[in-house]
């Protein structure tokens, strides 16, 4: 691998990073609101059509599985108010 492909590669999964990160960030917050209005975390999975992955231990959340892109669009679309 030349360096050119290396710093393609790497780019790549800095990119992948942040944009994993962000999308954590917001279901974070969109949870938090959620669980503060009485609801639970599986009915936030049943209406989102997601998955919550915990870390070890089942301690924090690690990331986020939707169902399909339909699901994935409509939350974001609903709760990423960051307008970059």
């Amino acid at each position: 691998m030349d360096q050119k492909q290396i710093n393609r590669y790497g780019d790549a999964l800095n990119k992948e990073f942040i944009e994993s990160h962000d999308r954590l960030d917001v279901v974070s917050k969109a949870l938090k609101d959620y669980v503060a209005n009485g609801k639970t975390i599986k009915q936030f999975e049943e209406e989102y059509g997601c998955e919550l992955l915990y870390g070890e231990h089942n301690v924090g959340i690690n990331g986020v599985k939707f169902q399909n892109d339909s699901n994935k669009t409509m939350f974001m679309l609903k709760y990423d108010n960051d307008t970059r």
